[in-house]
């Protein structure tokens, strides 16, 4: 390995490396800059437990630290030819979460896993003035947890193959902020050529507002205005030692998040003109995105976020709003229902954009694969609307606690579709049910449900037409 020995730990038949520094600590004159290269180490290092977790909303957590850029790694018994290779990234909104994970499930069926940590909250994404002009000509500027995930990735490909890993056979998948993460890095030139596959689950990205670095746009503040105003609510002007004053906040001060939603405004993807040149949309749109092999899916019931990140006042809800009469038949419910809305909060921000990225990735030629999760757990069904948000992540590590005979043989359905798709590009395989790629020809879709496992052409079709119209409306090109 480029920075020293390891001591890792023999767990049920799996070699397992916890707490890997992938990049230098980002503190001091670190914090708000790209990541830099690990330190190297002397002697054998233990990599027996996880590293710090990054800073987040949940601060009484225990085990967080500003120095946070860990990864770890479980690996099959060593064998002549080299395992693909899955990196999972985390979900929890950008504000919480963290690499820790239990893969043993996946890595028994003959790959290897890396998860790691990657910065948080304001401690992610943050600009002021004073560090945009410090920041080296030519280094990205904002989207800090965006180049952790990008750096993680640098180190696999760098080191991987000493843990029996295939480098040219990286899978990068995650959940939520994960699988919003993964359409990022899609979109971003700088991980081009970094990983072969690529899996979203629920994950935000095709349509939607981007906030820029440096001017207003479609009604949002720029990310330099949104720093600003953090700094003169720290009592930090805009004189020329503003940026090393930020830097000297102890990062217990920075981390903290307010509960109102313009107080945590900011933390989502920045087009800064370097790790990302141009909103998600028009990048797929355009066939700019990294071409690799892509699954994109969501779940039945994402809306039970809506509970946790109301959409009320929100774009596109007028939107939507004016187009219910079309709706509300769709999906089998009068315009004035309530629970109406909660359908409808996961297909315009999970479903729709899933598809939209679906499509654009089949029209510049490059295997995409289409999912719709509607299963829900044997012993849940009586007093359960549908698939909730992350639900599938269960069965994608097959982490079921007492599952029934269905519920098993979803989780093996599933999981065999991830694994055969990062062993060979494609999910099909030997005992897999079918699965079709997505083309303008035949827009199929992957649904798991109780029902079984089938595929359906145009599912929900007029649903989603509807609401693109809607979503493009509020968000519409730049």
């Amino acid at each position: 390995m480029e920075s020293g020995r390891l001591e890792g730990r023999l767990e049920g038949g799996i070699r397992v490396f916890r707490g890997i520094p992938y990049a230098a600590a980002p503190v001091g004159a670190l914090r708000w800059r790209a990541p830099r290269p690990p330190l190297r180490w002397t002697g054998v290092r233990k990599a027996h437990a996880y590293g710090n977790d990054s800073p987040h909303l949940l601060q009484f957590l225990p085990g967080q630290d500003e120095d946070c850029l860990f990864l770890n790694v479980w690996a099959p018994e060593p064998r002549a030819a080299p395992y693909p290779v899955m990196v999972w990234i985390h979900g929890g909104g950008l504000v919480v979460g963290s690499g820790r994970l239990s893969p043993e499930a996946l890595v028994r069926r003959g790959v290897v896993v890396v998860s790691f940590n990657y910065r948080l909250g304001r401690l992610g994404s943050f600009a002021h003035p004073s560090l945009a002009a410090a920041c080296p000509r030519g280094e990205a500027p904002a989207n800090f947890w965006l180049l952790d995930q990008i750096a993680a990735l640098k180190w696999v490909r760098a080191n991987i193959s000493a843990f029996g890993g295939d480098r040219s056979r990286v899978t990068v998948f995650g959940v939520s902020a994960g699988g919003s993460s993964v359409n990022l890095l899609l979109a971003s030139p700088l991980a081009r050529g970094l990983f072969q596959r690529a899996i979203a689950q629920s994950g935000v990205g095709g349509l939607g507002p981007f906030r820029r670095l440096r001017h207003d746009h479609q009604g949002r503040k720029s990310l330099l205005s949104v720093g600003t105003q953090y700094a003169h609510g720290m009592g930090i002007d805009d004189g020329p030692d503003a940026a090393s004053a930020l830097r000297g906040l102890p990062w217990r001060t920075v981390a903290k998040l307010g509960s109102r939603v313009q107080e945590r405004e900011g933390f989502e993807a920045v087009v800064d003109g370097v790790s990302l040149t141009d909103d998600v949309e028009t990048v797929f749109a355009s066939g700019r995105q990294n071409r690799v092999p892509f699954i994109a899916g969501s779940n039945s019931f994402e809306g039970d976020l809506s509970r946790v990140l109301p959409w009320v006042d929100q774009p596109p809800r007028a939107q939507v709003a004016a187009r219910l009469d079309r709706l509300a038949p769709l999906y089998g419910r009068r315009a004035d229902d309530p629970m109406l809305w909660d359908e409808l909060y996961g297909d315009v921000f999970f479903r729709t954009s899933a598809l939209n990225l679906v499509q654009q990735t089949a029209k510049s030629g490059t295997p995409a694969w289409n999912y719709y999760f509607d299963y829900v757990r044997q012993s849940n069904r009586k007093r359960s609307r549908g698939a909730g948000h992350g639900s599938e992540g269960a069965y994608v590590f097959d982490i079921l606690v007492l599952p029934g005979a269905e519920d098993r043989a979803m989780a093996r359905s599933m999981q065999g579709h991830w694994v055969r798709f990062a062993e060979t590009g494609d999910p099909n395989g030997p005992g897999l049910p079918n699965w079709p790629r997505y083309s303008g020809a035949e827009p199929v879709t992957l649904v798991y449900s109780a029902g079984g496992i089938r595929a359906e052409t145009s599912l929900h079709a007029e649903q989603h037409g509807i609401l693109r119209e809607a979503m493009r409306e509020a968000w519409p090109a730049p």
